[in-house]
């Protein structure tokens, strides 16, 4: 299978490319996202710094800190994403650094249909719904359920590493996020969210109520806003 770089000058970071998006989008990750990848740089390597990568697609901020020797908790519910997820992992020898968690993070547990946009790995733009009503015919390519669960279950119940900083990348599910995170949040450091035109302003109220401040806004004509919050 062919490999390829991605585009992290720090760190030889190697990633399997089985096609365009891979080996285009998902490899060039820093050049798509600075602010992304500078808000991992700014991670603590300390044993206490626990980084949660929700939405995580086929892993390429999730292999930065890993990089980085950073404890990380990537959360992605593709199946083709997943599996390369732990591909990535494992090609740079790093499967100890990272729990893979298959599924969506969310403010509920239970079962959610999964609308996969694409076949392969590297692709986004899912949807993620209640409705089994979807089909190939409507522009997607196929559809099953997937588990859904809180952050605050995971790390409570399931006794996953809480997290100190999280990016949320989740094509519209931000505040579902946020919402199932409220008593893990207390101990949050620092976070990274992507902003869907609707729900930007809503979120940075929902955060603000809560003691967060905005660090940074990224505006990029065409393309959501991405938020750096800050205690």
């Amino acid at each position: 299978m062919p490999l390829t770089q991605l585009d992290f000058p720090e760190t030889k970071i190697l990633m399997y490319a089985d096609n365009e998006i891979e080996g285009g989008f998902r490899a060039h990750a820093v050049q798509k996202e600075g602010w992304t990848a500078d808000f991992i740089r700014a991670l603590p390597q300390t044993a206490e710094t626990t980084f949660w990568d929700i939405g995580a697609n086929v892993g390429s901020y999730t292999l930065i800190a890993c990089s980085r020797s950073i404890m990380t908790v990537a959360v992605e519910p593709s199946p083709a994403n997943y599996a390369r997820l732990l591909e990535n992992l494992k090609l740079n020898d790093w499967a100890d650094r990272c729990i893979g968690i298959p599924g969506v993070v969310t403010n509920a547990i239970g079962l959610l249909w999964f609308h996969a946009s694409q076949e392969g790995p590297g692709y986004a733009s899912h949807v993620i719904n209640d409705s089994p009503l979807r089909l190939p015919g409507d522009g997607f390519y196929h559809r099953h359920p997937v588990l859904t669960y809180s952050i605050d279950f995971l790390v409570e119940q399931l006794h996953v590493p809480a997290p100190t900083h999280i990016k949320i990348d989740v094509d519209g599910g931000e505040g579902g996020v946020l919402a199932g995170a409220e008593r893990a949040l207390a101990n949050c450091q620092g976070l990274m969210i992507e902003l869907q035109p609707p729900d930007e302003e809503p979120i940075i109220a929902w955060l603000t109520e809560r003691g967060w401040k905005v660090g940074d806004l990224f505006r990029n004509p065409n393309r959501p806003t991405y938020g750096r919050f800050e205690r």
